[in-house]
């Protein structure tokens, strides 16, 4: 996940992950030797993602990619559970391919996959990103024209800024880094960062 305080936030949209089991010999069977299901949200996304790069991986490779969808993570663990897994690659949140790493998807062999052609700090131990996208803080111009919000430390000010926030329904898309860069944690360093909710609000504790 890749930040930027100011009032537009770079994000790592998803990774590809392989699904737990389709790499096993019970894996998908829906798929065959010369076949690949991927799984993403749908037209008309999925459409530019079969223009974009599946189009080509088929004419390199000669791999056909049937499609699915949309990405249903209950599914995903239901269906690595049953052992009955009928996807192989998932296009997810690389906070779900972290999380489900070594249990519902497979570990990256990095044997065969090349780390440099991907931006650095962006693959993760069960997924590669697929694609980027940009969040934009946006603010009403007329009603903070003397003093417009400037920072991401702005967006969470409710005293300086009182009104409602509308974001995003993934916590995957980066709001909790927001809300530690905006309190004032390093974007760059070692420190790790956990949080505990207490009645009154986030006790920060390192380690």
């Amino acid at each position: 996940m890749r930040l930027r305080t100011g009032t537009t936030t770079k994000a790592m949209a998803a990774g590809l992950a392989v699904t737990a089991v389709a790499a096993c010999t019970i894996g998908n069977p829906a798929s065959t030797r010369d076949t690949l299901t991927f799984v993403s949200t749908g037209s008309p996304f999925q459409d530019y993602q079969k223009k974009a790069w599946q189009q080509p991986f088929t004419a390199r490779t000669g791999l056909k990619v049937r499609n699915d969808g949309p990405v249903d993570e209950a599914r995903l663990r239901t269906m690595v559970e049953a052992r009955k897994v009928s996807w192989d690659v998932v296009d997810t949140s690389a906070a779900a391919a972290e999380q489900y790493c070594g249990k519902y998807v497979e570990r990256l062999d990095f044997s065969v996959i090349d780390q440099s052609v991907f931006p650095k700090g962006t693959v993760g131990r069960c997924g590669v990103p697929a694609y980027f996208y940009s969040l934009v803080f946006m603010y009403d111009k007329e009603k903070y024209a003397k003093d417009p919000p400037t920072t991401i430390a702005d967006f969470f000010d409710v005293k300086k800024y009182p009104g409602r926030r509308i974001v995003p329904p993934e916590i995957a898309v980066g709001l909790l880094e927001a809300a530690l860069l905006a309190d004032g944690v390093p974007k760059e360093g070692s420190t790790r960062w956990t949080w505990t909710a207490r009645s009154a609000g986030w006790s920060r504790s390192s380690g």
